[in-house]
């Protein structure tokens, strides 16, 4: 019953935001102001509010940390060897590496695990919900950072473009709005302040708006239209995403003895589909946008029973 408690919300959700955008309510570019101000606001509110509330042990933040890592370094290198076992054109393997690695982590994956924790039993669920943001703070940028770097790398083989500008790419990261709300979260959890209850009433309020407004923004954005024909490299991208990527990070959590509502955060974290960001980032970089659509598409629909599985093994 946990598990249906769990996931049940997240696909309903996204079958609105599906719904709303078949029968004409919203647009894909009607909801993209909505997306912004979830990332802008919403969940940097969510994020701080969530570690400023809670004493966060670094240790366990760290160790959540490297087992994502490690199931990132294993998809990346499972994704290396399938361009090459694949023969892709160029243009098309930074979308395939990007797609096998860069999971959906503010927008499903945080979503996912807060309704996991609220729905259980487990105790000490205020640091693990804190804990599970933290451990992805750092990921979410150096995702992005990963992204670019193999869609322009790839670019450049294709049509000799310029060089990445890494100056750019680093303030970029620096001044990704999630890695400063968990940063000044964390700087205020330091202090042992209680947090001024009209700050705190004002955060959880437009936090509590972040996660379903991000769901419906997958549905909305979501298409299978373009999947006719074209289902071979979306579905092993899929697979490594889906399939490898929690796999390997489960069998490092058990290496490294993580307690098992760590450990459930990070392989929940590693089985959550492609982010939809990819096939946005895949465009404007003038990559297969297309091949990293259907991507999102596969894996998202793998994702469900792959995540239901990960819920019943914790």
């Amino acid at each position: 019953m946990h598990v249906i408690n769990t996931i049940a919300p997240v696909v309903l959700i996204i079958s609105v935001g599906i719904c709303l955008r078949r029968v004409g309510f919203i647009s894909r570019e009607d909801y993209q102001p909505v997306m912004r101000l979830v990332y802008w606001v919403g969940l940097p509110c969510l994020l701080f509010y969530k570690t400023a509330q809670v004493t966060i042990r670094a240790g366990a933040a760290f160790d959540i940390f490297v087992v994502l890592l490690g199931g990132t370094v294993t998809s990346v290198v499972a994704a290396g060897l399938g361009c090459i076992l694949l023969r892709f054109r160029k243009g098309a393997r930074g979308v395939f590496l990007q797609g096998a690695y860069r999971g959906n982590l503010a927008y499903v994956g945080l979503p996912l695990i807060l309704f996991s924790l609220a729905g259980s039993n487990v105790g000490g669920s205020g640091e693990l919900e804190a804990l599970a943001v933290v451990a992805i703070a750092p990921l979410i940028p150096l995702y992005n950072a990963l992204a670019v770097v193999f869609l322009v790398a790839d670019g450049q083989r294709q049509s000799g473009g310029d060089s990445v500008h890494w100056g750019t790419l680093l303030i970029r990261v620096v001044r990704n709005p999630l890695i400063l709300a968990c940063a000044l979260g964390i700087g205020y959890s330091v202090t042992g302040w209680v947090l001024p209850v009209p700050l705190g009433r004002a955060c959880a309020t437009l936090g509590n708006m972040a996660l379903p407004a991000a769901l419906l923004g997958m549905g909305v954005t979501l298409t299978f239209s373009s999947l006719h024909g074209k289902l071979s490299p979306a579905l092993a991208a899929a697979l490594i995403k889906v399939g490898v990527a929690p796999v390997a990070g489960y069998l490092l959590a058990s290496v490294l003895r993580l307690p098992l509502g760590q450990a459930q955060i990070a392989v929940l974290y590693l089985g959550c589909p492609t982010a939809v960001t990819s096939y946005v980032m895949a465009q404007q970089l003038g990559a297969d946008d297309e091949l990293a659509r259907n991507i999102v598409v596969v894996s998202t629909l793998l994702a469900i029973p792959v995540l239901s599985v990960i819920l019943v093994l914790f």
